[in-house]
């Protein structure tokens, strides 16, 4: 779930179970249902496919552009473009560009989440803070242009 941009944190997890022991009217030695900092010491032991990670933030855009049938697609249109241009073998007049966006002072927090993901993701909304951008785009033959503001 984390790789989808749902992930919980260990007072998330504490949380999750205080609402199920609560409901369930479970009897157990958590103070008003709710365990302590030990239990989740306990818990990550018994779940080695589960493990604290740093989260990233990328939009919600961003992150659903990551899916691999939208990356097979976004190729199989750029190989039509480049066949019907007749510009495969012209690698000097094929670009890309890409901008990025670093936010000064992002707020990344320590969640659970399964061992081996490639990403742990927090979708965030809009965002404020000042932040860098850079614009970057370079041709198939290897030539390169940066540009870099502060907003």
């Amino acid at each position: 779930m984390s790789e989808w941009g749902w992930c919980f944190s260990s007072e998330g997890v504490k949380d999750i179970v205080q609402d199920f022991v609560c409901s369930m009217k479970l009897d157990t030695p958590f103070k008003n249902g709710r365990p302590g900092r030990d239990w989740i010491y306990g818990f990550l032991p018994r779940h080695p496919d589960i493990t604290p990670r740093k989260t990233e933030q990328p939009s919600f855009s961003r992150a659903a552009e990551e899916c691999p049938e939208v990356i097979a697609h976004w190729f199989e249109l750029l190989d039509n473009i480049l066949t019907t241009a007749s510009m495969k073998d012209m690698p000097y007049q094929i670009y890309n560009a890409n901008k990025s966006g670093f936010v000064t002072d992002p707020k990344s927090q320590v969640v659970l989440a399964t061992k081996g993901s490639k990403r742990v993701n927090q979708h965030i909304g809009r965002s404020d803070k000042e932040q860098i951008t850079l614009n970057c785009s370079g041709s198939a033959s290897g030539k390169v242009r940066t540009l870099c503001t502060r907003v």
